[in-house]
């Protein structure tokens, strides 16, 4: 049902954040021979070791802000989106990569916005590849 989307976040719900202007940055870490390697059975399977980062940040425009212009042409978001605050929504993921050649496992953590109704706050993520 589900696939990894690396350019994807994965914790935050949809229209969590609102914004017209937002910024993003990911960054994985794959190693090779780094620290599985050096486990014999891990090593036989092929597996590699992963640490990814995404953040993103933004802001809404005072023009798209219904709280600021009450104007009927302005969409009404829903009560579970929220403005970004002065922090940026930062996730990591932190898991196991190539297992076999087509396995992938992974825990993902919310780092920011924790304290949101109804926030994820961590999940462990399966993805098979064929």
């Amino acid at each position: 049902k589900h696939h990894i989307e690396n350019n994807a976040f994965f914790l935050n719900r949809a229209l969590e954040f609102v914004a017209d202007e937002q910024y993003t940055i990911r960054t994985t870490f794959v190693g090779d021979d780094f620290l599985l390697a050096k486990i014999p059975l891990l090593d036989d399977l092929g597996a590699k070791e992963l640490i990814s980062l995404r953040a993103s940040y933004g802001r809404l425009s005072s023009k798209n802000d219904p709280l600021l212009s009450p104007s009927s042409l302005i969409y009404d978001f829903p009560p579970v989106s929220y403005r970004y605050g002065s922090a940026p929504y930062v996730e990591g993921t932190v898991g196991i990569t190539n297992l076999l050649g087509l396995l992938r496992v992974e825990y993902v953590h919310r780092f920011t916005y924790r304290d949101h109704p109804g926030a994820l706050l961590g999940r462990v993520r399966v993805d098979v590849t064929l």
